[in-house]
């Protein structure tokens, strides 16, 4: 009876999302976008879509050409212009906010650069490694490349739904998503990608996988002659980097590999109500943030910027 009950639960599991599991499926990045074999899911070019989370405004997400959130759906970006590229997931897409609003957008009027936002939706490091590995090669001039990191990104990194990266002798490998019965059961689908718990071998595959993708990041970015800036937006009050419960996985992942970040407190009155992604307010007070972070990354006559090993402190609320 219980094995009927599973096989039965199962099935009913499959029903919706166009062989999509109807959770995925009603997701924002998939409702602009679609399943994609290479990179697990993209942006739809060319295209404008208005949506809203649940209690929030509507927004209008136009993606361009080159499958990236922009101003317009019309155009792309042009590979001889300077440009600030932004990778990661939702917030780098700037969801919830119109364009003008998100942090992408300020900081590019900021620094006077084009910009080039290759962030999706519920992205992992990998899958923003490989938007990045695909964009940086068509600029000419990348100046400056900001992923944002989320730990929740550990969880990501290690769902097996969708193509990832993972370690094999020390090297980055791509693996493509898991076959056979594994991959059809929408129960097993849920207890390992839907939930974001991890046991502490699966944290420590994670912790070790995304170390290397987040070095890769910033080799990338050097390599094309791009400043490389790890931004770490958490939720809650100022406080010294020791003090954050995320401190355990951010030592390992930054500050012992001495990867430049930028980790910036957001208070829980500056996020979206029932959606809790940055408003407005934080998503300026970030780009100021990012601003002042590079310039003194890049300055050499001005004062010297916290080193990646004496984390920057929190930055005072606005």
């Amino acid at each position: 009876a219980l094995v009927l009950a599973l096989v039965v639960s199962d099935c009913f599991l499959h029903l919706g999302g166009h062989g999509t599991a109807f959770w995925r499926a009603k997701k924002l990045e998939l409702r602009m976008g679609r399943p994609d074999a290479e990179f697990g899911n993209l942006l739809l070019p060319s295209r404008t879509t208005v949506l809203a989370a649940p209690g929030s405004a509507k927004v209008s997400y136009s993606i361009d050409a080159w499958g990236n959130r922009a101003q317009s759906d019309r155009g792309a970006p042009d590979p001889a212009k300077a440009a600030l590229v932004v990778a990661g997931e939702s917030i780098a897409a700037g969801h919830g906010l119109p364009f003008e609003q998100t942090f992408a957008s300020l900081l590019a009027s900021k620094l006077g650069l084009q910009l080039v936002d290759v962030g999706v939706g519920g992205y992992g490091t990998d899958q923003a490694l490989w938007r990045l590995e695909e964009t940086l090669p068509k600029l000419a001039k990348p100046q400056v490349v900001v992923m944002v990191f989320l730990p929740i990104q550990l969880w990501r990194n290690v769902q097996d739904y969708r193509p990832r990266l993972v370690l094999e002798g020390g090297a980055l490998t791509r693996r493509p998503p898991e076959r056979g019965f594994l991959a059809w059961s929408r129960l097993r689908d849920v207890l390992v990608n839907e939930l974001p718990l991890l046991t502490e071998k699966r944290l420590q595959s994670s912790l070790e996988v995304t170390a290397a993708v987040l070095r890769e990041t910033a080799a990338r970015a050097r390599a094309r002659g791009a400043t490389p800036l790890f931004l770490i937006p958490l939720v809650g009050p100022r406080r010294s980097f020791e003090d954050h419960a995320e401190a355990q996985v951010l030592r390992p992942l930054f500050v012992e590999q001495k990867l430049p970040f930028l980790l910036v407190d957001l208070d829980e009155s500056e996020l979206i109500p029932y959606d809790g992604h940055p408003n407005a307010a934080a998503s300026r007070r970030i780009a100021e943030a990012l601003e002042a972070r590079l310039i003194s990354e890049t300055a050499p006559s001005r004062a010297p910027a916290a080193s990646a090993a004496t984390p920057p402190a929190p930055l005072p609320s606005r």
